[in-house]
């Protein structure tokens, strides 16, 4: 079971998240609009990028190529 949530763990949030949007989606609406925008994405970006390797990611900063 372990081995499973650390390879899904982001699915599993994201699960999670969804079910709390859609059972409490009218309590949470005053809070959903008091985050800034850039907070949110800028969250959801840095759990994309938690499982690349460092060593990638140093490369790409070092020697920025086309896509």
């Amino acid at each position: 079971m372990r081995k499973i949530l650390m390879r899904r763990w982001f699915l599993f949030v994201l699960s999670a998240t969804l079910v709390a949007g859609i059972v409490g989606g009218p309590r949470l609406a005053e809070f959903a609009e008091s985050i800034p925008h850039n907070a949110i994405i800028a969250a959801v970006l840095l759990a994309m990028a938690l499982p690349l390797r460092i060593d990638t990611m140093w490369g790409t900063l070092r020697r920025p190529g086309p896509a």
